[in-house]
């Protein structure tokens, strides 16, 4: 019986430790969809691509994947940082194939920011040495 217990106890926290995010320093983010208008408290995390790969993505505090960052970023008159990002749906049907799919669309955007100065670009660098620790890297686009 001690042995079920502790191989299953040792199974779940495998399967836990694969299947969390990243959550460096646990910063949050306001992520707007512009189409429902409606607002979102957001964490910063990863979404694996591969198994050496990732993106950048926000979630919701539970987990559900929010959007893939685009990280051409800008301040704004508070010094928060912010930019666009592409809903998780769309940019999934586009992964998988359905070119049908404009990732330029503006109707795939959502807006996000920070909502403190000097999160951003700070918890990234947190994420990206934690990645780097597990063999994993930021995927680089080859132009």
């Amino acid at each position: 019986m001690k042995k079920i217990l502790s191989t299953m106890f040792i199974s779940a926290a495998m399967i836990l430790g694969l299947a969390s995010k990243v959550l460096a320093e646990n910063f949050t983010y306001k992520v707007y969809n512009p189409k429902l208008n409606k607002a979102y408290t957001a964490v910063l995390g990863t979404i694996g691509l591969t198994d050496t790969q990732y993106i950048w993505g926000f979630y919701e505090p539970d987990g559900r994947v929010l959007c893939v960052i685009n990280l051409n970023t800008n301040k704004d008159s508070q010094g928060l940082i912010g930019s666009q990002c592409t809903d998780i749906g769309a940019f999934m049907k586009f992964m998988n194939g359905d070119h049908s799919v404009n990732l330029s669309d503006k109707k795939h955007e959502l807006g996000w920011r920070e909502k403190s100065t000097d999160t951003f670009y700070r918890e990234m660098e947190s994420i990206r040495r934690e990645r780097a620790t597990q063999g994993k890297y930021e995927y680089q686009p080859k132009f």
